[in-house]
Protein backbone atom coordinates (compact mmCIF):
# COMPACT_ATOMS: atom_id res chain seq x y z
CA UNK A 1 0.00 0.00 0.00
CA UNK A 2 1.33 3.45 -0.92
CA UNK A 3 0.88 5.38 2.29
CA UNK A 4 2.75 8.66 1.76
CA UNK A 5 1.85 11.45 -0.65
CA UNK A 6 4.33 14.24 -1.38
CA UNK A 7 4.22 17.09 -3.84
CA UNK A 8 5.79 20.40 -4.66
CA UNK A 9 3.58 23.23 -5.90
CA UNK A 10 4.27 26.75 -7.09
CA UNK A 11 2.52 29.71 -5.52
CA UNK A 12 2.88 32.13 -8.46
CA UNK A 13 0.73 31.76 -11.54
CA UNK A 14 2.48 30.73 -14.73
CA UNK A 15 6.06 31.38 -15.74
CA UNK A 16 8.26 34.44 -16.25
CA UNK A 17 7.33 36.06 -12.93
CA UNK A 18 9.44 37.45 -10.09
CA UNK A 19 7.93 35.55 -7.12
CA UNK A 20 5.41 38.32 -6.44
CA UNK A 21 2.94 36.21 -4.46
CA UNK A 22 2.10 37.36 -0.93
CA UNK A 23 -0.24 34.44 -0.34
CA UNK A 24 -0.33 32.77 3.08
CA UNK A 25 0.02 29.22 1.75
CA UNK A 26 -0.24 27.53 5.14
CA UNK A 27 -3.56 29.23 5.87
CA UNK A 28 -4.91 28.30 2.44
CA UNK A 29 -3.95 24.66 2.96
CA UNK A 30 -5.44 24.61 6.44
CA UNK A 31 -8.74 26.04 5.15
CA UNK A 32 -8.90 23.40 2.40
CA UNK A 33 -8.29 20.66 4.99
CA UNK A 34 -11.10 22.08 7.15
CA UNK A 35 -13.49 22.10 4.18
CA UNK A 36 -12.59 18.51 3.33
CA UNK A 37 -13.24 17.46 6.93
CA UNK A 38 -16.67 19.13 6.91
CA UNK A 39 -17.53 17.63 3.51
CA UNK A 40 -16.27 14.05 3.99
CA UNK A 41 -15.57 13.68 7.72
CA UNK A 42 -11.93 12.76 7.22
CA UNK A 43 -8.99 14.59 8.69
CA UNK A 44 -6.07 15.07 6.34
CA UNK A 45 -3.02 16.81 7.76
CA UNK A 46 0.12 17.90 5.95
CA UNK A 47 3.68 18.73 6.84
CA UNK A 48 4.57 21.85 4.89
CA UNK A 49 8.01 23.12 3.81
CA UNK A 50 8.93 26.30 1.95
CA UNK A 51 11.05 25.31 -1.03
CA UNK A 52 12.61 26.59 -4.24
CA UNK A 53 12.21 24.91 -7.59
CA UNK A 54 15.05 25.51 -10.00
CA UNK A 55 14.67 25.21 -13.75
CA UNK A 56 15.94 27.03 -16.81
CA UNK A 57 15.58 30.83 -16.89
CA UNK A 58 14.72 30.48 -20.57
CA UNK A 59 11.68 28.41 -19.50
CA UNK A 60 10.48 31.13 -17.13
CA UNK A 61 12.27 30.43 -13.86
CA UNK A 62 13.01 33.58 -11.86
CA UNK A 63 16.62 34.24 -10.86
CA UNK A 64 17.36 32.15 -7.77
CA UNK A 65 14.46 29.76 -8.36
CA UNK A 66 10.69 29.74 -8.09
CA UNK A 67 9.03 29.99 -4.68
CA UNK A 68 7.27 26.70 -4.02
CA UNK A 69 5.97 24.61 -1.15
CA UNK A 70 6.58 20.94 -0.63
CA UNK A 71 3.86 19.20 1.33
CA UNK A 72 3.37 15.64 2.47
CA UNK A 73 0.72 13.60 4.17
CA UNK A 74 0.70 10.04 5.46
CA UNK A 75 -2.07 7.47 5.72
CA UNK A 76 -2.27 6.80 9.43
CA UNK A 77 -3.89 3.41 10.14
CA UNK A 78 -5.00 4.42 13.65
CA UNK A 79 -6.52 7.69 12.43
CA UNK A 80 -7.74 6.76 8.94
CA UNK A 81 -9.95 3.71 8.65
CA UNK A 82 -10.62 3.86 4.91
CA UNK A 83 -7.56 3.98 2.64
CA UNK A 84 -9.50 4.93 -0.51
CA UNK A 85 -11.33 7.72 1.32
CA UNK A 86 -7.95 9.06 2.50
CA UNK A 87 -6.55 9.01 -1.06
CA UNK A 88 -9.69 10.62 -2.53
CA UNK A 89 -9.70 13.36 0.11
CA UNK A 90 -5.99 14.07 -0.29
CA UNK A 91 -6.49 14.31 -4.07
CA UNK A 92 -9.44 16.65 -3.56
CA UNK A 93 -7.28 19.00 -1.46
CA UNK A 94 -4.39 18.82 -3.95
CA UNK A 95 -6.70 19.57 -6.88
CA UNK A 96 -8.18 22.56 -5.02
CA UNK A 97 -4.66 23.85 -4.33
CA UNK A 98 -3.78 23.45 -8.01
CA UNK A 99 -6.93 25.30 -9.06
CA UNK A 100 -6.65 28.09 -6.49
CA UNK A 101 -2.95 28.68 -7.21
CA UNK A 102 -3.59 28.52 -10.98
CA UNK A 103 -0.92 25.89 -11.57
CA UNK A 104 -0.81 24.07 -14.91
CA UNK A 105 0.76 20.93 -13.47
CA UNK A 106 1.59 19.36 -10.12
CA UNK A 107 3.87 16.35 -9.76
CA UNK A 108 2.59 14.06 -7.01
CA UNK A 109 4.82 11.34 -5.54
CA UNK A 110 3.52 8.21 -3.81
CA UNK A 111 5.68 6.02 -1.63
CA UNK A 112 5.47 3.30 0.93
CA UNK A 113 7.10 4.05 4.27
CA UNK A 114 7.30 2.18 7.54
CA UNK A 115 5.32 3.91 10.27
CA UNK A 116 5.60 3.63 14.01
CA UNK A 117 3.23 5.76 16.05
CA UNK A 118 4.69 6.49 19.48
CA UNK A 119 2.18 7.24 22.23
Amino acid sequence: MLNKIRLTIGINEGYFHNNESVLCFEELLQNLCEKEFIKNNIEISFVCYKSKTIYLKSRGCPAGGEDTYTIETVFHPEKHKDYQKFIDSAHSIINELKKTLKQHTVLVEYSNIDIKYLK
